[in-house]
């Protein structure tokens, strides 16, 4: 008598998407909390801090930004002082506690638990 084998490779891809979506989806959400409470990006007048938001590109894969034309010269701390002329580093930020490498530290904020929401995505999907 012939053993039956029956594959269960459909399943199993779907409930691969579905987990990986899940995982990024928390993250890329808590990234984006990060860089509203927690990771000290600078705050002026608030339009930077409003304009970060996380959102999904495709299945899959999500994408925090911050849709400020300054925020990359924040982020790395410096700017250029004139056409041509050398980058100068800011020396204060009108904010207390705030400065350069907010980004990164929202993101490694979210990388230093990520067994945790590979746990949750695991239970959530009953893996």
């Amino acid at each position: 008598m012939g053993a039956r084998f029956k594959s269960s490779r459909a399943a199993f891809l779907r409930n691969n998407e579905a987990f990986m979506d899940m995982v990024t989806g928390h993250m890329a959400i808590d990234i984006e909390r990060g860089l509203k409470s927690t990771s000290g990006m600078p705050v002026k007048t608030g339009r930077m801090k409003a304009s970060a938001r996380s959102f999904r590109n495709s299945k899959g894969n999500h994408r925090v930004e911050i849709n400020s034309e300054y925020a990359a010269t924040q982020e790395a701390g410096v700017r250029k002082t004139g056409k041509g002329a050398p980058t100068q580093r800011f020396k204060n930020y009108t904010t207390a506690g705030t400065g350069a490498g907010f980004f990164m530290r929202a993101i490694n904020a979210v990388k230093g638990r990520r067994a945790s929401y590979i746990e949750e995505a695991a239970r959530a999907l009953n893996l």
